[in-house]
């Protein structure tokens, strides 16, 4: 009997052993997503997604160890060890952060995909518009910019017109790639208190017809306290995925068939943008490197910051949510859990003193928002 008692824990033993090594080793796949462009092997890519989980996974085997085999903790603990520097870009607590700076010349920057607005197909439009603008008035920015902006140019006074009016930005710039029956504008759009001096889009390489898309960028040099700053827009390669696609449900009540078709469908989804998202990138970062300004980048990147796409777009910026934010700043409001994918970089010349997500219901993303000075 004793014998018996003995082989089902060496067993039980194995069997975590074999679960912590393979998760261990996932964790080491998940830091190589930054360090590996999908265009050349998408794999880490899928690993790097899910790194947040594969940590605390990581994190209660540890635990397991402590309480039956304190040795083979040293598993994980050399797995977590080994990419430690990412962790505080998914987690953060920055006790000394002030967002009421005592400063004159004080900056509100604000980032927001706002899923056109919810409208397009809501008969009460200006009501919720109504509503939207008054939220933004609590977030009172001085440079706000919109991914998958949305414009009504029937409307008796266009969205842009009442943003403007509500929020006292005198200056825009509106990049509409998509159009229809010239009335209809989609696209990216920069509302600011200092004046715009130049604008200009970056358009997406996966696409040779520019009216395909509203994932690209922008640019907007910007004259702010008598210094000149490049504003990047950015709206990189989305995941396309709907809530017609029915990969939850088939987990949860699908056949096996069924769970079978609907993964491949949604993986081959993640593997496709995954590699658009590291073509798209290249003419945008080669841009922000011939910047004769300093940056400041906005934008939904659809990616974790465990990402090739986070590590080149970030490459000599700031993280404002590293620098000054709380938490674990998730910023998708959507069906599919996520983490943080939207974004404030900003040059080393920038103070950032706070930086915040503000939970909305005006769209399936979250807005972020940094308060910042300018170092003289």
């Amino acid at each position: 009997m004793v014998k018996k008692s003995g082989n089902r824990r060496s067993l039980l033993v194995n069997l975590i052993l074999s679960m912590n090594v393979l998760f261990a080793l996932s964790l080491v796949l998940a830091l190589l997503s930054p360090r590996v462009s999908p265009d050349k092997n998408y794999i880490p890519a899928f690993f790097g997604l899910a790194y947040p989980i594969l940590f605390y996974i990581n994190l209660i085997f540890i635990l397991i160890w402590l309480l039956i085999r304190k040795k083979l903790a040293i598993i994980s603990v050399v797995a977590l060890l080994s990419g430690f520097s990412m962790a505080p870009k998914y987690f953060q607590w920055n006790s000394a952060r002030k967002k009421n700076p005592d400063i004159i010349e004080k900056l509100t920057v604000v980032s927001y995909n706002i899923q056109s607005f919810r409208t397009f197909y809501n008969h009460e439009s200006q009501s919720y518009l109504d509503s939207l603008k008054g939220f933004l008035q609590t977030l009172n920015p001085d440079i706000l910019c919109f991914q998958e902006y949305y414009n009504d140019l029937e409307m008796e006074e266009d969205i842009t017109s009442q943003i403007q009016s509500a929020l006292g930005l005198e200056y825009s710039y509106v990049n509409a790639r998509l159009t229809r029956f010239d009335r209809f504008q989609f696209g990216l759009a920069v509302f600011s208190k200092f004046p715009i001096i130049t604008s200009g889009r970056l358009l997406n390489v996966n696409y040779q017809n520019e009216l395909y898309t509203t994932n690209y960028a922008t640019y907007s040099d910007l004259l702010i306290y008598g210094d000149t700053f490049r504003l990047y827009n950015v709206h990189l390669e989305s995941l396309k995925i709907s809530d017609d696609d029915d990969f939850l449900e088939s987990l949860e009540e699908g056949s096996p068939r069924q769970i079978t078709r609907e993964s491949r469908k949604f993986f081959s989804k993640l593997k496709e943008a995954f590699i658009f998202r590291s073509n798209q990138i290249e003419p945008i970062r080669e841009h922000m490197d011939n910047s004769p300004y300093p940056i400041i980048l906005c934008g939904d990147f659809n990616d974790t910051p465990a990402s090739w796409a986070y590590q080149r777009m970030s490459h000599g910026l700031q993280d404002a949510f590293v620098v000054a934010g709380r938490g674990t700043g998730k910023t998708y409001n959507g069906k599919y859990p996520s983490f943080r994918i939207d974004y404030i970089l900003t040059a080393q010349n920038i103070t950032i003193h706070w930086f915040g997500t503000t939970f909305s219901k005006f769209s399936d993303h979250f807005p972020v928002a940094a308060v910042c000075s300018i170092k003289k």
